[in-house]
């Protein structure tokens, strides 16, 4: 049993990682058009990952991160955290040509939970 849970954790582990590398340059930009930051290193200005940066700081009204701001709340129909929202943000990968819903709506696809990104405290 704990060589199953094990082995169930590396695979997770592995496929967020092998996700973030995948993501890294995406654009999140909301439904109603306000960019939203990067998804890169916790070092780049406009970072979501970046919590001194505007994007990545929980504070800032344009974070996915802000519980009480329209992006990142549970109940507004454009955030993150809305797990009814249909109009949650995007991440658009410019140079791959693909696109993702940044959701914890399990029903949209192709979907990433926000989650995913939110780096270790």
């Amino acid at each position: 049993m704990m060589k199953k849970l094990l082995l169930a954790f590396v695979l997770l582990a592995s496929t967020q990682a092998a996700r973030a590398v995948e993501l890294k340059g995406g654009k999140i930009t909301a439904a109603d058009g306000v960019y939203l930051g990067l998804v890169a290193d916790r070092f780049e200005t406009d970072s979501v990952l970046n919590p001194f940066g505007l994007y990545g700081n929980k504070h800032n009204a344009k974070s996915i991160w802000n519980n009480f701001g329209k992006y990142g709340d549970e109940f507004n129909e454009l955030s993150a955290f809305n797990p009814h929202a249909s109009k949650p943000p995007k991440i658009v990968l410019p140079f791959k040509g693909g696109w993702y819903y940044l959701t914890v709506n399990p029903f949209l696809t192709p979907r990433v939970d926000p989650n995913t990104l939110r780096p270790a405290e």
